[in-house]
């Protein structure tokens, strides 16, 4: 017995907001964010709060997830930062200078680094701060998501180079 069989596949709609892949790719995507922000350090508890993901909405074959943190020092923790950290007047003149006052050590306009949460009013003033090592907090996050979606695994990133 002879049977005729079509198939159609209409692929756009499967790439469309809302259609399969799409739905894929927001479900890994939120399971990295969500990883990530276990694997963010925790200090003021801002990296982990400004951690944002998204599927943007486009048509066509083209499916992208994203997932990144938009707090300022993001960049620091990823990649680490070398010491001593100073001000720039204190790096122009080649290390902070500071002068003995009625029994108290003043620092010279700009040779001072203010530490704490805000930068104004200063918990205290430091001179230099030491370097920080690299915490690629994101890799992971990239781990343990790719476990649960194998569609991401593959060869991974050595972690020195993060």
């Amino acid at each position: 017995m002879a049977a005729i069989t079509r198939v159609y596949l209409f692929t756009e709609q499967l790439y469309a907001p809302g259609g399969m892949v799409w739905r894929h790719i927001g479900n890994v995507t939120r399971h990295f964010s969500e990883n990530a922000r276990e694997s963010a350090p925790i200090r003021s508890g801002e990296l982990r709060r400004r951690i944002r993901a998204g599927t943007p909405r486009k048509y066509g074959k083209h499916v992208r997830g994203s997932v990144n943190s938009n707090a300022p020092h993001t960049s620091f923790v990823i990649h680490g930062t070398h010491g001593p950290i100073m001000s720039r007047a204190a790096w122009a003149a080649g290390g902070p200078r500071g002068h003995m006052r009625n029994g108290m050590w003043v620092w010279e306009p700009g040779h001072a680094l203010a530490i704490g949460r805000n930068p104004w009013p200063p918990e205290g003033q430091i001179g230099t701060v030491a370097g920080q090592r690299s915490n690629n907090f994101f890799y992971p996050a990239w781990v343990k998501t790719s476990v649960r979606h194998p569609s991401i695994r593959g060869v991974p990133f050595p972690a020195h180079l993060f």
